[in-house]
């Protein structure tokens, strides 16, 4: 097979995937994705050695683990795979920085408001430290760098935002958020578990200091296991958390108690390894690199915009929001941080307002269509459900979210079926 050839690797693994062989349309990659046949035999492969009569020998494990390590480093763009730490999931890895970092009272984290609930809860817990969370408003579901830059304070220390946004499918500008933080010396977290396995990502050039994310949705990897990618800067910064034997240089030196603490981020791992996870991440990271990251993307943004138009057919404009910053939602926000800090609940979005342009810098993976006040949510999924097709409804949102392995053919015959869809026009927000 041709190195380049985009559609038979393609063809190949959406043949591993049960689903596609079963003729279901799976499209909800944002939610918790399949995994193909490859991954299944890696988790048996780890749970084989266990069961071989040599089961203390750990030379494969060992291999698979570092192999792993790599490949993360690469499909973040984190680059240095001793930065690299294996967690339980997203929440941890944002957790193990929020735990972990010097804090001082008084300090001030930025969140927009429409994060997922993980990336704000692990700061909220930082209250009784005396560090407070400062909500910015978003409204629109646009996290852009100005609203960032607004919000600055001389008490901010650190910038948390995801890569894409969970119900809207923005894509942030990590990049220009990035140079904002280092223009005023702020420490950048990433969110990346919409966007790893998707979108190529530069984690390192864009100026991350933590990169978090899981396995389960676009990594098409096991539940359970996920990463934290750190700069050096963060690194050297982080305490452990929850140190253990593998947090220090000779874990086998068990009596020595006097060891320093590890100099890789696997100071952050502290015991047992999530051994069938990281098998099957490593099938799966092995899958998503050999497909490769700019390829996919062009795939699945081309299948977004089909979908895109096909909803704009039927009266049903897309949420996904267009290139442009308002200048009025940027002095609103100027004038809703006073600088002060604030622990309040964040609001839950209030209007979102369909576009009709789509620039493909700002466009994700997920393809978002608002529905109004009268739809239920378990009804509409139902009705998918009902007619083969697996998506998800998030904050009033229907979500579509396919991969490389989707195809045109699956996308029209979801707009074929909305369109099908009883009382359609009650249930979206139409044009």
């Amino acid at each position: 097979m041709p190195v380049n050839d985009f559609p038979g690797k393609a063809a190949l693994y959406r043949a591993a995937i049960p689903q596609a062989r079963e003729g279901l349309i799976y499209l909800n990659h944002c939610a918790v994705s399949p995994v193909t046949d490859g991954v299944q035999q890696a988790v048996l492969e780890a749970l084989e050695l266990r069961r071989d009569s040599r089961i203390d020998r750990f030379e494969r494990q060992l291999q698979v683990i570092a192999e792993t390590r790599g490949m993360l480093a690469e499909i973040t763009g984190s680059g240095n795979p001793d930065r690299v730490a294996f967690v339980q999931n997203t929440t941890s890895a944002l957790n193990t920085v929020a735990l972990g970092f010097p804090w001082q009272a008084g300090d001030e984290v930025l969140v927009a408001d429409c994060e997922f609930s993980s990336n704000v809860y692990a700061w909220t817990n930082l209250k009784q430290r005396g560090v407070y969370t400062n909500f910015i408003p978003a409204p629109d579901g646009k996290v852009t760098p100005e609203r960032i830059r607004n919000a600055i304070t001389s008490k901010t220390r650190m910038v948390a935002v995801s890569s894409v946004q969970y119900v809207t499918g923005f894509r942030a500008d990590i990049a220009a958020i990035g140079r904002i933080c280092r223009e005023h010396n702020l420490f950048l977290v990433v969110d990346g578990i919409q966007a790893a396995g998707a979108l190529p990502q530069n984690a390192s050039e864009w100026g991350a200091d933590a990169y978090c994310g899981g396995a389960h949705k676009w990594l098409m990897g096991p539940q359970g296991i996920g990463y934290l990618c750190l700069s050096d800067r963060l690194h050297d910064l982080l305490g452990p958390v929850m140190p253990g034997w593998l947090s220090v240089p000779d874990p086998w030196d068990l009596y020595n108690f006097n060891q320093p603490i590890e100099a890789s981020a696997r100071r952050f791992e502290g015991g047992t390894y999530n051994t069938a996870g990281i098998f099957g991440l490593h099938a799966a990271l092995t899958m998503l690199l050999e497909v490769g990251p700019a390829l996919s993307e062009t795939h699945i943004l081309k299948l977004s915009d089909r979908l895109t138009r096909g909803f704009a057919a039927l009266g049903i404009p897309a949420a996904i929001p267009d290139d442009s910053y308002d200048a009025d939602l940027a002095n609103e926000d100027r004038s809703a941080n006073t600088g002060s800090g604030s622990s309040d609940q964040p609001k839950p979005l209030s209007r979102i307002r369909p576009d009709t342009t789509h620039s493909s810098n700002r466009r994700s993976g997920i393809t978002s269509f608002r529905l109004s006040t009268a739809a239920n949510d378990n009804e509409i999924i139902q009705f998918y459900r009902n007619n083969g097709i697996f998506l998800s409804v998030r904050s009033g949102m229907l979500r579509i979210a396919p991969h490389f392995w989707n195809t045109t053919n699956e996308i029209d015959a979801v707009v074929s079926i909305t369109g099908r869809m009883p009382r359609l026009n009650e249930l979206f927000v139409t044009a």
